[in-house]
């Protein structure tokens, strides 16, 4: 089942977007090659879950009271971006 992102945004988060149309899981073929390579190398190195408790959870009891908002994503995205950024300047051009 591929889903089309297009006309979903800010109707829903994308948890519920997981939780509704893929029962909960997310694949390879949900991203790009580019985007997996940064998300393998980005959760493997433990980062996305200490950018998301310093950003999101601080003040939290744990990280499960953090509200699924788009007001969460959005802070969260801008850490997102910046850890994207410098990934993808310090990959090296291959394909030339």
């Amino acid at each position: 089942m591929r889903i089309s992102w297009r006309g979903v945004a800010w109707r829903m988060t994308g948890r519920d977007l997981l939780y509704q149309a893929r029962d909960g899981k997310s694949w390879e073929d949900d991203l790009s090659g580019e985007g997996n390579a940064f998300a393998k190398a980005y959760y493997a190195a433990y980062i996305y879950s200490e950018d998301y408790e310093e950003i999101l959870g601080a003040d939290l009891p744990t990280m499960y009271h953090v509200e699924d908002t788009w007001t969460a994503f959005n802070k969260l995205a801008i850490r997102l971006d910046q850890r994207y950024a410098v990934w993808n300047s310090s990959q090296i051009v291959t394909d030339l």
